[in-house]
């Protein structure tokens, strides 16, 4: 279970509560997350990372398959080689592709009782920062990989707090 609430961005950690990455099962900063509640939308935004979301709808996690309608386009999907390829990818993305009555985006509105999923393509490469005068490479502390999950939003509160289950 995850909670991402407006007042979470009282607390100092990664992402204040509105950034998931769950490629490491844990809150990071935005540019490293696979999903990000930002006011009243869901999206996936890393760096040097391609995702793809689908609206489900009202299906239970339980019910949820590698053969659920909709999830075909997200296994099918090729990685882009190169960054051309990535650059289009994403460009169709903020559009969004329309395939079998589904439509394949960077983000939807988050809605109570829906069920999204989510492929997320960590590409490897060097994020090199430096914090007083110590450089390092942020992906040093990212497992970039490519991963399908599909999550349920639960509970959306009055203040746009969401509770998301996830598989």
């Amino acid at each position: 279970v995850i909670v991402a609430a407006a007042n979470c961005s009282l607390y100092q950690f990664p992402g204040a509560g509105t950034a998931y990455s769950f490629r490491v099962k844990s809150y990071r900063l935005h540019h490293l997350a696979d999903l990000i509640l930002d006011k009243d939308v869901i999206k996936t935004d890393g760096i040097l990372q391609q995702g793809i979301m689908v609206n489900l709808g009202n299906v239970e996690l339980n019910q949820i398959t590698n053969e659920t309608a909709g999830l075909k386009f997200l296994f099918d999907f090729k990685p882009a080689a190169n960054r051309e390829s990535y650059d289009k990818t994403n460009l169709l993305m903020i559009e969004g592709i329309k395939k079998d009555n589904f439509m394949y985006r960077f983000g939807f509105f988050a809605t109570n009782e829906t069920t999204f999923g989510l492929r997320s393509i960590a590409y490897r490469g060097k994020m090199k920062r430096s914090i007083d005068g110590v450089n390092y490479d942020e992906f040093d502390f990212d497992k970039r990989k490519d991963i399908v999950i599909v999550f349920r939003i639960v509970e959306k509160s009055e203040n746009g707090d969401i509770t998301i289950l996830w598989k």
